[in-house]
Formats: C-alpha cells, sequence, structure tokens
C-alpha cells in the first residue's frame, strides 16, 4: 500500500493547470481564482485622508501642548467628506475634517476632536501630535504597480473589496475544471427509483457532486453504470474529450469484477498510477491519468469515498486551477474513548464534538461509530480525526486536532 502522501504527490506531478480563463462580473467572481496578476494601476487610497473627526494640524505647532498649556491655532476651514480639500494650512492654522476627508495641503497630523476645544475661530489642543498620526497615506494601501494579488489566488470577500477599489467591474479567472462522474455497480439505482430487494439508491454521485462543487470545479456529466468492462471502456473514451478529470466511483475492489483498473488501462496512457492506499477508509483508491485527464476510481461505500476525495480529490481540483487548496479549519478537542491503528497506516475517525461552546473548556471528542458504507454516519459527524502512519493510536483523555468537516 503507498501512503496517502506519496501517492498524492505522485498522482499530481503529472496534472497540468488549466490554460483556459473566462471574464467574470466583479459580483459573481467571489470563490473563483484569479488568472494572471493584479497590479496596483494607481496609489491606494490616492489621496490622503483622516482616520478620525479631528482637526488638520501642522505636527510641529502641537509640540509640546498639553492640557496645562495647550496650543491655539486659527481654525480657517473645513473639509467635507468626499470632496477635494480646497485650501492650504499655514504655520499656526488648522482645519476640520470628519473621518475619511481628505487632509489639506500643508497638515502632516490630525488631532482627535477629543484633544481639542474650539472657542470662536480658536482651537486648543491640548496634546501634541506626531506626523502621520491619524492620516492614511496617498499611498499607504498600495503604490501604483504594486502586486496586490498574484495568479492563482482564491478570490475571498477581502479580494473582492480590493478588486472594487480598483474600479474592476471584472475579472479574469481560471475556468471551472470540468468533472465527469461515472458512478458503476450492478446494485445501484438512480434516487428515483425505490430499490428492490439487493439494490441501493446512487448516493456516491451526489456527495460526489456536493464534494466537486465545493472545491471549485463543476459536474458535466454524471452516469450510472453498470459492471461492464467494454460499457465502462466507451463511456471512459466519450469523456476523455469534453472534460478536465474524471470520477469513478465503485469497481476499484480487488476481485473477479475489478473492471475499473483494466478500463483505465485499456483507455489510454499512462493509465493506472496508484491502486491501493495506506488509508482506512478509502484503501481501495484508485488514481490514474489517461493522456493528460487525470482519474481517480472512489470506493463504492460511501464514507471511504468522501473521505477519500477529501484526501485526494481537494487538492486535484486546486492544481488545475493552478491554486492551493482552502485551509481546512481545525479545532483542538478532548477524546472520549480510546481509537487504535495499525502502524504503516492512516486511520481517519469520524467524531462529533460535545460542548462545543463550553468556554474555556475543550470540546468533546466523541467517536461515530460504523462500517464504511453507513451514510448516516457522515451526517452526524462534525469533524475527522487522523492518526498519522507511525502511531498506534489515541489514548482516551488526549488532546486531539479535529478538521472540521463539511
Amino acid at each position: 500500500m503507498t501512503p496517502a502522501a506519496e501517492a498524492l504527490n505522485i498522482w499530481l506531478s503529472s496534472v497540468m493547470r488549466i490554460g483556459v480563463h473566462e471574464d467574470l462580473p466583479l459580483q459573481e467572481a467571489y470563490g473563483r481564482v484569479l488568472a494572471s496578476d493584479l497590479r496596483a494601476t494607481a496609489d491606494l487610497p490616492g489621496f490622503r485622508r483622516s482616520t478620525v473627526d479631528g482637526y488638520a494640524v501642522r505636527a510641529k505647532d502641537t509640540f509640546g501642548a498639553g492640557e496645562g498649556l495647550p496650543a491655539i491655532l486659527n481654525l480657517v476651514g473645513a473639509v467635507r467628506i468626499g470632496q477635494p480639500a480646497a485650501l492650504t494650512l499655514l504655520p499656526g492654522q488648522t482645519a476640520w475634517v470628519p473621518t475619511g476627508a481628505m487632509i489639506p495641503e500643508g497638515a502632516d497630523a490630525v488631532v482627535m476632536l477629543e484633544y481639542t476645544e474650539t472657542l470662536a475661530d480658536l482651537v486648543q489642543i491640548s496634546r501634541p501630535a506626531a506626523p502621520g498620526d491619524n492620516v492614511i497615506l496617498a499611498d499607504e494601501d498600495a503604490a501604483c504597480g504594486d502586486l496586490l494579488l498574484p495568479a492563482g489566488q482564491r478570490i475571498g470577500s477581502g479580494e473582492i473589496g480590493l478588486l472594487a477599489s480598483l474600479g474592476c467591474t471584472t475579472v479574469r479567472v481560471v475556468r471551472k475544471p470540468r468533472a465527469c462522474i461515472l458512478s458503476t455497480g450492478d446494485e445501484i439505482v438512480p434516487i428515483d427509483v425505490a430499490p428492490a430487494p439487493g439494490q441501493v439508491r446512487d448516493i456516491n454521485l451526489h456527495t460526489i457532486t456536493a464534494l466537486i462543487k465545493k472545491a471549485g470545479g463543476c459536474v458535466t456529466s454524471a452516469q450510472l453504470r453498470h459492471d461492464d468492462a467494454d460499457l465502462l471502456t466507451a463511456s471512459l473514451e466519450q469523456a476523455i474529450p469534453v472534460c478536465d478529470l474524471i470520477v469513478l466511483s465503485g469497481g476499484s475492489s480487488v476481485g473477479d469484477r475489478d473492471y475499473t483498473i483494466n478500463a483505465i488501462n485499456r483507455v489510454g496512457k499512462p493509465g493506472v498510477l496508484i491502486h491501493g492506499i495506506a488509508v482506512k477508509p478509502g484503501k481501495p483508491t484508485v488514481l490514474g491519468n489517461i493522456n493528460g485527464i487525470p482519474v481517480i476510481g472512489l470506493p463504492g461505500h460511501p464514507v471511504s469515498a468522501m473521505i477519500a476525495w477529501r484526501l485526494f480529490g481537494d487538492a486535484l481540483v486546486a492544481a488545475l486551477l493552478g491554486t492551493s487548496p482552502p485551509r481546512r479549519a481545525t479545532i483542538r478537542a478532548r477524546l472520549s474513548a480510546n481509537l487504535s491503528s495499525a502502524p504503516g497506516r492512516e486511520d481517519f475517525y469520524r467524531v462529533r464534538l460535545h460542548n462545543i461552546d463550553a468556554g474555556d473548556v475543550l470540546p468533546l471528542a466523541v467517536p461515530v461509530l460504523g462500517k464504511s458504507g453507513l451514510i448516516t454516519t457522515m451526517a452526524r459527524i462534525d469533524g475527522i480525526i487522523r492518526i498519522p502512519l507511525d502511531s498506534e493510536g489515541f489514548q482516551k483523555g488526549e488532546i486531539v486536532e479535529v478538521e472540521q468537516f463539511d
């Protein structure tokens, strides 16, 4: 069995970034991946502005000021927010500026309103200001030409705001990877069909679709196929020209009905790269490449398929997009029971968190036990605990890291 990290490195070394881009309206760009570097086309914010309500001053006019001996300056005007500062301060002068307003020429600081007192056209200042106090410089956010966002950056809410500040109404992003899902098994029926004895509804096609969308891809084809080698081969051949990745569900276990391996190797090169990962659940996972199109064969059991996608699928979609997988949120918790593992294998345990809002007390991680074919366990969990390759497990009461799940 190949360790998961090694298998992932081997597989991703054969994956090429998608070179197709598309332009989207800014409001539709959230969650997408930037296609090219973004540089500032002008200084940001572009003018000096106040961060407080107060009085713009020449800082040296306030040196030595205090409550017992305030600096007294002449009030020569006010700056309206959203308007140019149409005045210049001379020595001994001050002007009123609200938060966000432009700083007039001659001023290099702003004194907060709380440290001033106005008497007609005079302003008493009881605290000295240093140059730059309460002032945002014209290029403090960014200078013209600065690299603001590199190609491959995922666009979040902060990036949306930055793009808006630059006046970007459209954004060039990497096209979403197109996935083809082939769900296989003679016992599988569509979800709108009542299963006969010995049959089950097609869970994996729908969970995998959701996982692909969450990772940043899209599903352009999702098909259910019987365990027929020729039919699966033909389906793979049809998928290759129109997709960026192929996901197979089922048919990866060792046995006489192992059609997936043979079909992948028949359709193109290099074919299967990895078959069998040192993990539980998810051991039968297949990783391959058909003529430049990455292929992942997930186990048929729903829990195994979801864990295997978590290990390999998210990283694949990120590689196709030319970015890094999103960081997974983790939480420290205290384990409620012993968890065992065989050395040389990574084990993934499902857990539910109790007392998660108990202030300074660590939440309790309670294992949700059940076979890998039981989808109800995945709907009840809060996260996953990973036991490393070289560990024999964790003891009750140990503090563990729980990766929050979906």
